[in-house]
């Protein structure tokens, strides 16, 4: 009986030995999951700023184009005003002109 018991109290040491192993093998990948956690963690934090960031970034593009939209039309507008002015001007001058010459003739 005494051999039987020493087999088995052997066999269960081998059993708890085992157990041990694979409870500091959980207790490692727990670990390991802990730190990939807080590194997803930090990545996520790191998303929402650079999200953050990115609509800012849209928004005063969006802001830019439109008082350059705005820039270009009053140039454009200013320019236009300028050539129709000039035409209004040299028309009146050819008339003035023509007038001058037929008082000559």
């Amino acid at each position: 009986m005494n051999v039987r018991f020493g087999t088995l109290d052997k066999k269960v040491q081998a059993i708890e030995t085992r157990v041990q192993s694979i409870e500091t093998n959980v207790g490692t990948i727990a670990t390991r999951v802990e730190v990939i956690e807080a590194r997803v963690g930090a990545l996520e934090s790191q998303l929402a700023g650079l999200r953050s960031d990115f609509a800012g970034m849209r928004h005063e593009l969006v802001d830019t184009q439109h008082e350059f939209k705005r820039t270009l039309t009053r140039l454009l507008e200013s320019l236009f005003s300028f050539l129709t002015d000039t035409r209004d001007l040299m028309l009146d001058n050819d008339a003035r002109l023509k007038q001058l010459e037929s008082k000559l003739a």
